[in-house]
């Protein structure tokens, strides 16, 4: 049996291009979600949902919600012959589902997520120095029992990470340099890009830097500079929120320049 844990919907187009590529019709979709709004029951039988406690605060800190996501966990019958494969490290009900998996031999495959899966996951990142992710990670790994969880540094900010030898491959469509202990496979990509843009048509590409680097209402002052720039200049504009935005966000941007 494969496993796909996936946790938002942008995962679901790299899933199904990996089922479509490996003409596997025998699998399980775990559902952890985030912002997952699809069901899943478009493209698979077995599906199983788990809500994770690690997205609100109130429920991080009270240890009763890990303790009954692991319990679901726990009564999945993986095998030795199972395939896992998931797409991000950042929720440690994904990293619990490979640890418990792995204990029972089975395979572990880290599946790329996007670009940004090419700045955090592939380099053998130091461990976070920053107080407050170490009392979450004392907190991850004594009371809830996450002993193979861990905070990294990445720049300014700090991300989850499962320990690498919990991960026996990871996949990817381009090939870059990954410096983290497993073995790294580059595999085919068939999703169709865009082929038909012309000179006078721009694309651009939203980041939510509102989130971390920026306020709001500095993000969008930024982003009506340039996009009023950009729509002067060509006859046709795409706008590409990112899977994060918000709806908030999507109706600034729509009443301030669809017009146009």
């Amino acid at each position: 049996m494969i496993y796909y844990i996936i946790n938002n919907d942008f995962h679901i187009e790299n899933v199904q291009n990996h089922i479509s590529l490996s003409n596997e019709l025998d699998f399980t979709i775990i559902r952890i979600p985030y912002s997952l709004n699809s069901d899943c029951k478009s493209f698979a039988e077995n599906i199983i949902t788990i809500e994770t406690p690690f997205l609100e605060r109130k429920k991080f800190w009270n240890p009763k919600f890990f303790y009954a996501a692991k319990a679901r966990i726990d009564k999945i019958p993986f095998k030795e012959e199972d395939l896992i494969i998931f797409l991000t490290e950042y929720d440690p009900l994904n990293q619990y589902i490979v640890y418990k998996s792995k204990e029972k031999g089975a395979t572990i495959h880290l599946l790329e997520e996007g670009i940004s899966f090419y700045a955090i996951y592939l380099h053998d990142n130091k461990l976070t120095r920053n107080y407050k992710y170490l009392i979450k990670l004392f907190y991850l790994r004594y009371l809830i029992g996450f002993h193979f969880f861990k905070y990294v540094a990445v720049g300014n900010m700090n991300f989850p990470q499962i320990k690498d030898k919990y991960i026996d491959k990871i996949l990817l469509y381009f090939n870059v340099e990954v410096s983290r202990n497993t073995n790294v496979e580059i595999i085919s990509n068939n999703a169709i890009g865009y082929a038909d843009l012309k000179k006078d048509t721009a694309a651009f590409l939203s980041q939510p830097l509102y989130e971390s680097y920026m306020s709001l209402s500095s993000y969008i002052k930024h982003v009506s500079y340039q996009l009023d720039k950009i729509i002067n200049n060509y006859s046709r504009v795409y706008f590409k929120f990112h899977p994060r935005e918000s709806d908030a966000f999507k109706n600034l941007i729509k009443l301030r320049f669809f017009d146009k």
